[in-house]
């Protein structure tokens, strides 16, 4: 059921065009940051985004305004690793995707919210990647960040089977609606 899902929420949002992608992600963008959790968190760790997601640099502009601190995943031997994120440090790295360049890492334990990309997410929080597990495994790592999906509203659909390694979001941001996944899910969900 995920690769129909994945494939089929991939087509719809690669069919975004750029103007559409960047109208919805700038209120996406705008819902994040004026969100209470945002305003709570101090140390952030953002996706920079690929094949027509959310772009993240609004958010990622108005949070270095505020001076929040910032990272951006790089993937080292297999794994995502938290990288500063400044200005004019990012380089093209795995998969073609822009990564932090050679700054110190941003200890796991420092990260207050995790911005989560992904193809589709589910009510509960449930949430459908790109395959290769990076975010679930860093996921665990981090049990205290806030995890917050921002996606286009139709990559929210209602429900799909979980796998045993998968991680939950916290909360879906969309440019239409916020949705707290954790009061979603309750006692003994999923």
């Amino acid at each position: 059921m995920k690769h129909r899902i994945r494939a089929s929420i991939r087509k719809r949002r690669e069919s975004l065009s750029p103007a559409e992608a960047m109208v919805k992600s700038k209120r996406i963008c705008a819902q994040l940051t004026g969100s209470e959790g945002f305003a709570r968190a101090n140390r952030i760790l953002f996706y920079l985004p690929i094949r027509n997601e959310v772009h993240t640099e609004p958010a990622i502009r108005r949070a270095w305004l505020l001076g929040k601190h910032l990272a951006a995943p790089r993937i080292e031997s297999g794994r995502l690793v938290p990288r500063i994120l400044l200005p004019r440090s990012l380089k093209v790295g795995y998969f073609g995707i822009l990564e932090p360049s050679g700054t110190p890492i941003l200890p796991r334990s420092q990260i207050d919210m995790v911005v989560v990309p992904g193809i589709a997410f589910d009510l509960h929080g449930g949430r459908v990647g790109y395959g290769k597990g990076y975010y679930d495994a860093f996921l665990k790592k981090v049990p205290r960040a806030v995890k917050v999906a921002i996606a286009y509203d139709f990559q929210v659909v209602p429900h799909f089977r979980k796998e045993p390694h998968d991680i939950f979001v916290d909360v879906i941001i969309t440019e239409k609606r916020i949705i707290d996944c954790r009061k979603l899910r309750g006692p003994g969900c999923c």
